[in-house]
């Protein structure tokens, strides 16, 4: 057992330092301390007393000899090739010759012949793409959007309950990961594009889905959408602050407004009509199952509310209405 490992480790150190690599010297181990204190006493370090290192002298002479063999194996090959090559090039001459003389030994030229390489596919959708009109790859697309529906429907066909659950939920994990990498890497005006694109995709679909469908199918999609967006507003209320809570509900409000003027204005009186007798319905629905499932003092904090809401909103007509108005609203008033 060696006591040397100090010393090693001080030689090994000068080694990388002076730019030699310890791996390719053998130290002399005899003489490794003397020469250590040598340099301690005259303060200056020298290089450290080495033995020839035959197992590298005979590694370096294999290596000069495997790349000669490389070589010359290499050049034995090209000059093959080039022979083949040149015979190849002779008997076609002689056959095309032949054939000319002889016309039953046409057949061989075509034996001859080089084979025309086949472009990579990827090379050719690529080029395709360039070369192709819009056109062409909307309908490209289209024959993809198509396979891939194909696909899905064996899949369900051909899968069980618990293997199609997976596949969703992998699929909206896939979806999530590719939003969060394209809200990184994308400017906001991408990110306002996509959200449009979105929004248009889905009302084309919701289109698609009413004239496809029965009420009852109708019916059990709204329902469904009612329990996703309420699972999702019970989420956002865990999650958030008061204040993002308030901005939500903000924004929903001028959301809606906005959606109700555009109605205003792209709707027939009697179509205004009949969304205002039914929103007068569900608020009427909504108030009978409140009132079963409420208790008396949740009433009563509610019937306040409505009444500082209906105060506000008088307050807001009498500062924003003319005289008429106000004298037309209080007749209405009474006659209700």
């Amino acid at each position: 057992m060696t006591t040397d490992c100090g010393p090693f480790a001080i030689a090994n150190a000068y080694m990388l330092l002076s730019g030699t690599t310890p791996g390719s010297v053998l130290l002399e181990q005899k003489s490794l301390r003397q020469h250590l204190a040598q340099c301690f006493n005259q303060g200056i370090f020298t290089d450290f007393p080495t033995a020839e290192l035959q197992w590298y002298k005979r590694y370096l002479q294999d290596q000069q000899l495997r790349d000669t063999q490389v070589k010359t194996v290499e050049l034995s090959r090209t000059m093959r090739l080039n022979k083949n090559r040149d015979d190849k090039e002779h008997m076609l001459r002689d056959t095309r010759a032949d054939s000319k003389k002889n016309p039953k030994h046409r057949h061989i030229d075509k034996l001859w012949r080089t084979p025309r390489k086949r472009k990579n596919v990827s090379q050719k959708t690529q080029t395709d793409e360039l070369s192709g009109s819009s056109e062409q790859l909307n309908m490209s697309q289209k024959r993809d959007r198509e396979r891939k529906a194909k696909k899905r429907k064996i899949d369900k066909l051909s899968s069980t309950p618990e293997q199609l659950h997976m596949s969703k939920v992998r699929d909206r994990e896939r979806k999530a990961k590719q939003r969060q990498i394209d809200k990184l890497s994308s400017t906001p005006e991408q990110l306002h594009m996509s959200k449009v694109r979105d929004r248009e995709r889905k009302a084309n679909q919701t289109k698609i889905d009413k004239l496809s469908s029965t009420p009852e199918q109708l019916h059990i999609s709204k329902v469904r959408d009612r329990e996703r967006m309420a699972k999702i507003r019970q989420k956002d209320k865990l999650s958030s602050t008061p204040e993002e809570m308030h901005m939500s509900k903000v924004k929903d409000r001028e959301r809606k407004a906005k959606q109700r003027q555009i109605n205003k204005l792209s709707s027939t009186p009697e179509e205004m009509h009949m969304s205002k007798v039914k929103d007068r319905e569900r608020k009427a629905n909504q108030r009978q199952i409140d009132k079963l499932s409420s208790t008396p003092e949740q009433l009563h904090m509610s019937k306040v509310r409505d009444r500082e809401r209906m105060a506000k909103i008088r307050q807001k007509d009498k500062l924003s209405s003319t005289p008429e108005e106000m004298h037309m609203s209080k007749v209405k008033d009474r006659e209700r």
